[in-house]
C-alpha cells in the first residue's frame, strides 16, 4: 500500500506491548457460567422482514463543520454518568487501564466524540487502515439524535485530554443501509475515513479477519477489546480479556467482556495475534454483542474504500490442508478398448479444434482452450451413472474430455468435468452424486515453480467468500500464506466485477467475462469461420467458484502482479504484462488432475 504497516502480529507482541503500557497483563480472566443462556445458543432474532443480502449495502456522509473546541478543553459528556443502553460490566469488574498509550496496539484505539445540535456523542474505535477508524454504525448515525452528526472528532492513543499523537476530524462516515433504514443492531458497524493518513501512519493499524465458526468457538480464543468508557475517568482508555466468546452466529459474537456506554465501537481482537473479529455494539441482562467480521462485512467496506481511496488490511483464515498422499500412491490409469472409443476420441478432436485448430493453423494468435494435443491416450475411468459404470475420457493440458454419448446430444456429447472442484475439495466425483472423499490438491494453480505459489488446497475456503457487487475494483490479493488483503494500487489495473453468477454467489472479473463471450476465428464442419469460442460463455469454465484474485507469482523468471479466477471446470489467468491474444490463459488444470489422481503412472501404454 506504500504506507508504513504496524501488525499485532504475535502473542508476545501484543502481550509486550499491553505489559508496557499497563504494567499489568492477566491473558485468563474469570468468567460466569453461561449456563442461564438459552440452551439453543439464539439469543437474538433477526427481523424477517429485513433483507440480509442488501443490508451493507450503505450510504456515505461529508462532515462539513469541525468545532470550535479543541480537544484539550473537552470536559465529561453530561451524559456519561447515567446507565449504559448500549454495554455492561459484569461484576466482578476486570478492566485495566492503559497509560501511557504511546506504544501499539494502544495507539490504534481512538477516541471518537461526534458533534450534534445538542452536544456531543462519545464512542471508541480502532486505526484498520492508514486513514480509515472502524466503530459502531450508532457512534455515526443515531436515529434518536437526527441521523448523521455534525462531525467525528478522532483521537487515537487518547489518555485523559492528553492527545499524544494529535487529532483529525473525519472527512467522510459511511454506515450500512440497515442501519438507516431500520436501526437493527444487527447492522451496528461503520467507517469513518480520515482527510489523510498523517495519523494512521503515526499510531499504526490492526487487520481485520475472517475466522471460521470452529475457531471463534475454541475454548481458548481469548477474545480483548480495549477503549473509552463513560464510567471511568474522562478519554481514559480501559482494557480487558476472556478466555473465550459465549456463543457466535453469523452476525453476532456474544461475550462477557466488561464494557460500558462510550466503548461502543471497539473492536474485539484474538489476543494471540491481535486481528479484530468483531465490533462492539449492545448488550442484554446476560451478555455484551459484538457485530461480527464476516465476508458481507469486509466486501462492504471494499467498495467503500473503493469510492473513497482508502485502504485497510484484512486475512481470511484458511485450515491448514490435510496431507496430500505422495504421488506414488496414485490410482493406475485403465487404459481403453473396444469399438466406442475411436468414435469418442474423433468427437474429442472435433470439441477441441473448434477453438484449438486456428491456432495450430496460424490463423488467430491466442491461448489454448485445450492444448496442442492429448497428453494421454484414451482411459476408462469409473462412473456409475454411465453404461457398465465406466465411460472414456482423454485428458489434455488443460481439460478432460469425457464421453457422454450415451445420454446427450451435441454439442453436449462431450464435456470436461468439473475438475478445478475436485482439486479444490479433494472430493473426486464418480457418478452423478457419487464422490471419493481425498485430500485437496497441494499443486500449484499459476506461475512458475516456486513454494510461495498458490495451490488448488489454499482455494477452498474462498469458496464461501460472498461476491464483490458488479462494477467494483478488483483490488483482493491472494497472499503466499493464504490469507487475502485488500491493495488500492491494483485499481489501476481497470478490473472490474463484470458479471454476477447467482448460481455460485460469485462474479466474473471483467478480463475473464470479456474472454467468455469474445469471437474470433473457429474451426466448424465448414471450415474456419468468425464466431464466438464458445457456444455458452459457462461451456468451457462452468460457474465461478471464487472471485478474482491478484496473485504476485513468477512468470517466465520474472515476478509479477497476475490475476486469477477459478471456475468449476478451468482456473484463467490475467497477465497484464503479455501480448494481447496471451494476456487470458486458461491454466493446466489436466494435467494437475492427472497427477493428483494418478500419481506417477504414465498416461498412455
Amino acid at each position: 500500500m506504500g504506507e508504513r504497516l504496524f501488525r499485532a502480529s504475535t502473542l508476545a507482541a501484543i502481550v509486550m506491548a499491553l505489559m508496557l503500557v499497563s504494567g499489568t497483563f492477566a491473558p485468563v480472566l474469570a468468567q460466569e457460567n453461561a449456563e442461564d443462556l438459552d440452551d439453543s445458543g439464539l439469543y437474538l432474532e433477526l427481523n424477517p422482514e429485513i433483507d440480509m443480502s442488501i443490508a451493507l449495502e450503505g450510504e456515505f456522509h461529508q462532515f462539513e463543520s469541525d468545532s470550535e473546541l479543541s480537544f484539550e478543553e473537552r470536559e465529561p459528556n453530561s451524559n456519561s454518568d447515567e446507565d449504559s443502553d448500549f454495554l455492561r460490566v459484569f461484576p466482578p469488574d476486570t478492566r485495566q487501564r492503559i497509560s501511557p498509550t504511546t506504544h501499539f496496539p494502544a495507539s490504534a484505539t481512538t477516541f471518537i466524540e461526534g458533534g450534534f445540535s445538542g452536544g456531543f456523542n462519545h464512542c471508541s474505535g480502532t486505526f484498520i487502515g492508514p486513514n480509515v477508524v472502524l466503530t459502531a454504525a450508532h457512534c455515526i448515525f443515531v436515529h434518536e439524535l437526527g441521523g448523521w452528526m455534525n462531525n467525528q472528532l478522532v483521537v487515537p492513543g487518547a489518555d485523559g485530554n492528553h492527545a499524544p499523537f494529535g487529532y483529525q476530524y473525519a472527512a467522510w462516515g459511511w454506515v450500512p443501509d440497515g442501519w438507516i433504514q431500520t436501526g437493527d443492531l444487527f447492522y451496528d458497524v461503520g467507517l469513518l475515513v480520515l482527510p489523510d493518513s498523517t495519523l494512521g501512519n503515526q499510531v499504526g493499524w490492526f487487520d481485520l479477519a475472517i475466522f471460521t465458526n470452529q475457531t471463534l468457538l475454541s475454548p481458548t480464543f481469548n477474545p480483548g477489546t480495549a477503549g473509552y468508557p463513560a464510567d471511568k475517568p474522562f478519554a481514559t482508555m480501559w482494557m480487558t480479556t476472556e478466555p473465550s466468546f459465549l456463543d457466535v452466529d453469523d452476525a453476532l459474537l456474544y461475550n462477557r467482556l466488561d464494557s460500558y456506554f462510550g466503548q461502543s465501537g471497539s473492536s474485539v481482537w484474538r489476543n494471540s495475534d491481535g486481528y479484530i473479529a468483531g465490533v462492539l455494539s449492545f448488550e442484554t441482562d446476560k451478555f455484551n454483542a459484538a457485530r461480527r467480521i464476516n465476508e458481507d462485512v469486509v466486501a462492504a467496506f471494499i467498495t467503500v474504500c473503493d469510492d473513497l481511496n482508502c485502504s485497510f488490511s484484512y486475512a481470511v483464515e484458511q485450515p491448514a490442508p490435510p496431507v496430500q498422499p505422495p504421488p506414488s500412491t496414485g490410482d493406475a490409469p485403465v487404459f481403453a478398448s473396444g469399438p466406442d472409443v475411436q468414435r469418442a476420441v474423433d468427437n474429442f478432436g472435433n470439441t477441441r479444434d473448434r477453438t484449438d485448430f486456428p491456432i495450430d493453423a496460424g490463423q488467430v494468435n491466442r491461448t489454448w482452450m485445450w492444448g496442442p494435443g492429448s497428453f494421454s491416450t484414451a482411459i476408462e475411468e469409473p462412473y456409475g451413472n454411465a453404461p457398465d459404470g465406466t465411460r472414456i475420457v482423454q485428458y489434455f493440458d488443460k481439460s478432460r474430455m469425457e464421453d457422454n454419448q450415451y445420454r446427450a446430444s451435441p454439442p453436449w456429447h462431450v464435456t470436461n468435468g468439473l475438475l478445478v472442484m475436485e482439486l479444490v475439495t479433494g472430493r473426486m466425483q464418480i457418478g452423478d452424486n457419487e464422490f471419493v472423499n481425498r485430500a485437496p490438491a497441494n499443486v500449484q494453480v499459476a506461475g512458475d515453480s516456486h513454494p510461495d505459489s498458490p495451490t488448488y488446497a489454499m482455494l477452498d475456503p474462498l469458496r464461501s467468500w460472498g461476491h464483490l457487487p458488479v462494477g467494483s475494483q478488483v483490488t483482493q490479493r491472494l497472499n503466499a500464506d493464504g490469507t487475502v488483503s485488500s491493495d488500492s494500487s491494483l485499481s489501476g489495473r481497470g478490473v472490474t466485477a463484470a458479471h454476477y453468477v447467482p448460481e455460485t454467489d460469485h462474479t466474473v472479473a471483467s478480463v475473464f467475462w470479456n474472454f467468455m463471450n469474445s469471437s474470433g476465428p473457429v474451426q466448424t464442419h465448414q471450415g474456419t469461420v468468425h464466431g464466438p469460442l464458445f457456444e455458452n460463455p459457462f461451456f468451457a469454465t462452468g460457474f465461478p467458484i471464487t472471485e478474482a484474485y491478484w496473485v504476485h507469482v513468477p512468470v517466465g523468471g520474472q515476478w509479477q502482479d497476475v490475476l486469477l479466477q477459478c471456475f468449476q471446470r478451468r482456473c484463467l489467468t490475467y497477465t497484464p504484462g503479455n501480448s494481447a491474444g496471451w494476456q487470458v490463459e486458461a491454466g493446466n488444470v489436466g494435467q494437475h488432475y492427472y497427477r493428483w489422481r494418478y500419481g506417477d503412472a504414465q498416461p498412455h501404454p
